[in-house]
């Protein structure tokens, strides 16, 4: 369902090996050659230079572009590839004759492309294809030709997603064709996506506006997949100026390209109405957002004073985001949590030395852990499904048991042997008494006790 990231990332891996640079080098290099595009897309349609540096600083250098390609939570591939996708359509609005349809079939093949990169923006698809389409053919944009052609080059990538969501969700069998196989899962996570999953859907979607809009507001998830502590994913302040340039196109009259960019957003008021709010849910909102909010501040910007202040206030607020991403947050962003901890791959790779028979993993994390164990030993698959416990299906699994790992939140119940290796996080509360006559050897937030 969110597989698009996960085959860019097989070359890179194929290349460097599997590790964290490896895998967070894609979308790096995606996001920056999707700004190059959308700058080139500007300059071909000659918009004027001042407009052009305004919206690249306003994009380009807010929170939300810059987080979203730090950590490749493989979601967050689709604020870059919306990016791809607007800046055809640009290119498209502009052009004539056989270089428009071409540019409407590529802008549907990356449109239909990006279905792959996110199960959770396929509502968000959805509703804006059918926008659109209706608006281009209302205003005559397409011919009813150019129409069957964009629906049929959408159709040709995605009918695997079509048979992935019978299979799943109404036949509920598992079906081969054409050499491809289209899995039924145990268990589906769609469901749980939604605020009204639980019953009760009035009230669970009154409920599910007022968190929406209050994160939308606060700029604050609980994560930093999208925005860091106190800047959220528009500057603090700067999300006042996409409300400014809706009101403002309201008030005159909206560019087609403005058109299309609203119908994008107006897309996005189902995901913000009925799915779970967390800035990765609602990542297809965040560049309809700030393209307003550019369109706010060139409203706004409309002399030296208003535009010196612009630049200082910018300046000032980059200044203290840059010191957030790379000082007060840097840990977290490198490391991640639980995810990729450096200390913890480099204890695992320590017990290879040391040859124990079984590794034993002491974390608050327990067995949420188990990823990170499979990601620094790069354990066969096949091996891992043979070995890992048991377990009913359930939309996340945690395993605790695979070769030779062992893995607890505590040392309860634990019975240390000579021949055994413990990798311990510190600093949380486990008695670590039972290793008093252990060697050990630690790792920052990690220790190894041997034998």
């Amino acid at each position: 369902m969110n597989a698009l990231y996960l085959y860019i990332t097989v070359p890179f891996i194929k290349m460097f090996g599997l590790s964290v640079f490896s895998y967070r080098l894609p979308i790096v290099v995606i996001s920056i050659l999707a700004a190059f595009y959308f700058l080139f897309a500007l300059l071909k349609v000659k918009w004027q230079d001042k407009n052009i540096i305004l919206a690249m600083i306003v994009i380009f250098l807010s929170p939300a572009t810059i987080t979203t390609s730090r950590w490749s939570v493989e979601s967050n591939i689709y604020p870059s590839l919306m990016v791809v996708f607007v800046a055809t359509f640009l290119l498209f609005l502009e052009s004539k004759g056989w270089k428009k349809t071409t540019l409407f079939v590529i802008y549907n093949a990356l449109l239909a492309i990006s279905a792959y990169a996110y199960s959770n923006n396929w509502l968000f698809l959805a509703c804006s294809t059918i926008l659109v389409y209706s608006w281009l053919l209302y205003t005559k944009k397409i011919s009813i030709k150019q129409l069957l052609l964009g629906i049929s080059t959408i159709v040709l990538i995605i009918w695997p997603l079509f048979l992935f969501i019978w299979v799943n969700y109404v036949s509920h069998k598992e079906l081969e064709i054409l050499g491809l196989t289209i899995t039924k899962l145990a268990v589906t996570r769609g469901g749980s996506q939604f605020a009204f999953a639980n019953g009760d859907i009035i009230p669970s979607i009154v409920k599910n506006i007022i968190a929406s809009t209050t994160m939308l507001v606060t700029g604050n998830d609980g994560m930093t997949r999208v925005e860091l502590p106190i800047f959220g994913p528009f500057y603090p302040f700067y999300l006042v100026f996409a409300f400014i340039g809706i009101l403002k196109k309201c008030s005159s009259k909206f560019t087609k390209f403005d058109f299309y960019i609203l119908l994008l957003l107006m897309a996005s008021i189902p995901t913000f109405v009925l799915i779970v709010p967390n800035f990765v849910h609602f990542n297809a909102m965040l560049i309809p957002i700030l393209y307003f909010e550019y369109i706010g501040l060139s409203e706004t910007l409309t002399n030296k004073f208003m535009q010196n202040s612009f630049i200082i206030i910018t300046l000032l607020l980059l200044f203290l985001f840059a010191n957030s991403y790379l000082t007060t947050n840097a840990q977290e962003l490198q490391e991640g949590g639980i995810e990729v901890s450096s200390d913890f791959g480099n204890a695992i790779n320590a017990t290879h030395k040391l040859r124990g028979n079984e590794v034993y993993i002491i974390s608050r994390y327990e067995k949420i852990l188990y990823p990170a164990v499979l990601f620094y030993e790069k354990i066969n698959p096949q091996k891992f499904y043979k070995t890992k416990e048991k377990l009913p299906p359930a939309d996340h699994m945690y395993y605790g048991r695979f070769d030779k790992y062992r893995i607890y939140g505590n040392t309860n119940g634990i019975k240390p042997k000579n021949n055994n290796v413990y990798v311990v996080q510190n600093n949380y509360g486990a008695d670590l008494s039972i290793f008093s006559d252990y060697k050990s050897i630690n790792y920052g937030t990690y220790t190894v006790y041997y034998k």
